[in-house]
């Protein structure tokens, strides 16, 4: 996982957050249709943007490995 371009993070894809530890970056298909986006959040953190230091503006990317 990029922000702006920097690589902070390592993250699972998962449609099941439940199967993953607590702690682990998951990335998991959100709530949005027409494309389905994705989301990004830390298992059992309250505040995951705030954790990753992102706001309003900033590009979030990531590549499959």
């Amino acid at each position: 996982i990029s922000v702006n371009g920097v690589e902070r993070l390592d993250a699972v894809y998962t449609e099941k957050m439940k199967h993953l530890e607590d702690e682990t970056w998951a990335l998991f298909p959100g709530s949005s249709l027409n494309p389905p986006l994705l989301e990004l959040g830390k298992i059992r953190c309250q505040d995951s943007a705030k954790e990753l230091g992102v706001t309003e503006g900033d590009i979030i990317s990531w590549e499959k490995l």
